[in-house]
């Protein structure tokens, strides 16, 4: 995914077992990632989360990673153990305030299947 970016960009990650990239009502800090972690989520693709009872507004927990990963590693950038947790979805949020205006390139990997959402001030 290629985007380019000129102001303050809102980003969503959907990790793990669609639908809209809508924010709970919260406010976004530049720097900071929020990753919200709903367990006992069946399948393996998006839709499985976002359809989920429990998503967006009650995850089971709410973290605030180093890096823009979860399961977090290591301060150090460690990759997290191996098999870490199986039957749940991860929503990482975060702001992305970019020094220049230029082509970026966003890149995703996940165990199962994923989504990436940019939102705002974006070309």
């Amino acid at each position: 995914m290629r985007i380019l970016l000129n102001k303050t960009a809102a980003l969503t990650l959907l990790l793990g077992a669609g639908g809209l990239p809508a924010f709970a009502q919260t406010q976004l800090y530049p720097g900071i990632v929020k990753a919200e972690v709903y367990n006992g989520i069946g399948g393996s693709d998006v839709a499985s989360l976002t359809n989920n009872a429990k998503f967006p507004n009650s995850p089971d927990v709410v973290a605030y990673p180093k890096f823009l990963e979860y399961p977090a590693g290591a301060d150090d950038g460690t990759a997290p153990a191996a098999n870490v947790g199986s039957n749940y979805g991860t929503r990482m949020s975060g702001v992305i305030i970019p020094k220049d205006t230029a082509d970026y390139v966003f890149y995703v990997a996940s165990d199962d299947n994923s989504s990436f959402f940019s939102a705002g001030a974006y070309t």
